[in-house]
């Protein structure tokens, strides 16, 4: 039988799940949010469970990022914590190549209109320069 997942791992998928296949971003990110807290302080050995974790952090950067497109009040904070996201899904081996939609994971996260907010801040570039296959 397959092992019970942890509770972050289930929040993540859900979240995706909203994202992905329902378009519902501002559920997915309250999702994202409440399982932020379950996160392990270390990174998984499990390698479906790291999977999961790589694209979470990137989908919970892009769920942010829509969420900043659509609120200009509060749209620096939620930036700034796309940004976090982003730059974590980065460090750890994010290259975007999961989905097979682009070449490279700079590709990716060059046309993922979920990031367009970004796009104009010189730390994107700099992730487009590291996210380079």
């Amino acid at each position: 039988t397959e092992r019970t997942r942890p509770e972050w791992y289930k929040g993540f998928e859900r979240a995706q799940a909203l994202m992905i296949k329902e378009n519902k971003y501002d559920e997915a990110l309250a999702e994202f949010r409440r399982s932020e807290r379950h996160l392990p302080k270390e990174f998984p050995s499990n390698p479906e469970e790291f999977r999961m974790i790589l694209t979470g952090f990137y989908n919970y950067a892009c769920a942010l990022g829509i969420a900043a497109a659509r609120n200009e009040e509060n749209r620096p904070a939620l930036v700034e914590e796309s940004f976090k996201w982003l730059t974590l899904a980065m460090e750890i081996g994010f290259r975007g190549k999961a989905c097979n939609c682009h070449i490279s994971g700079s590709e990716h996260m060059r046309f993922d209109e979920d990031l367009k907010v970004l796009r104009d801040d010189p730390r994107f570039l700099k992730l487009i320069g590291y996210a380079e296959d």
